[in-house]
């Protein structure tokens, strides 16, 4: 170590021995985080919607024919131009009364 780190080292220290280092951390600390909290609660929100949907329950085959997705499960089927819109497309014919 060099000569002069005990010099700065004391003069750090006496920049800091007027200041209340717990209040300093504790105000760093106190923060708001009602709205991570908010986010948090709505992405739970959207997580447990979609694990709701038919589509998610009863996982139909999803194949590709001729540039169009198809989400198959028995007799219903949905299709659409991509995989998410094959599965709500099949959701929708899930929920359709026949």
């Amino acid at each position: 170590m060099s000569d002069n780190y005990q010099a700065v080292y004391d003069a750090v220290r006496s920049c800091f021995s007027y200041c209340n280092a717990d209040q300093i951390i504790r105000d760093a600390v106190n923060i708001d985080a009602s709205w991570a909290i908010e986010q948090v609660r709505n992405e739970y929100l959207n997580v447990t919607y979609e694990l709701q949907r038919p589509s998610a329950i009863f996982k139909p085959e999803l194949s590709l024919l001729s540039g169009r997705w198809i989400a198959n499960l028995g007799d219903c089927e949905g299709i659409g131009e991509s995989p998410e819109e094959a599965m709500r497309a099949f959701d929708v014919a899930w929920s359709t009364k026949v």
